[in-house]
């Protein structure tokens, strides 16, 4: 295989793994941005007592979202870690070859 062929193909295949990594960014950047996981949820958060000022309000009902739509984060996240092994076979069969 010529050298301009061979560069070409490792370029495909850098750019199909990108396209596949972003799309991963894509899925798991909604969840970051509408849930801020910056902290572990507790279900302690939503107790009563945890509505007593504007704060915890917003714990409550951070956490509450993020118990009702474990589901669908946890679909999104597989769906994430499927581009990820994508493009991680993508580049590796490209390296190989």
């Amino acid at each position: 295989m010529n050298k301009t062929k061979e560069h070409r193909q490792a370029l495909d295949a850098i750019t199909e793994a990108a396209e596949s990594m972003k799309k991963a960014r894509q899925v798991l950047s909604r969840w970051a941005e509408d849930y801020g996981y910056y902290y572990a949820p507790s279900i302690k958060d939503l107790a009563p007592t945890a509505g007593r000022d504007e704060d915890r309000r917003a714990t409550a009902t951070s956490t509450l979202s993020w118990v009702m739509e474990y589901d669908a984060a946890h679909t999104d996240v597989e769906i994430a870690l499927d581009y990820v092994i994508e493009a991680f076979n993508t580049l590796r069969e490209a390296a190989t070859s």
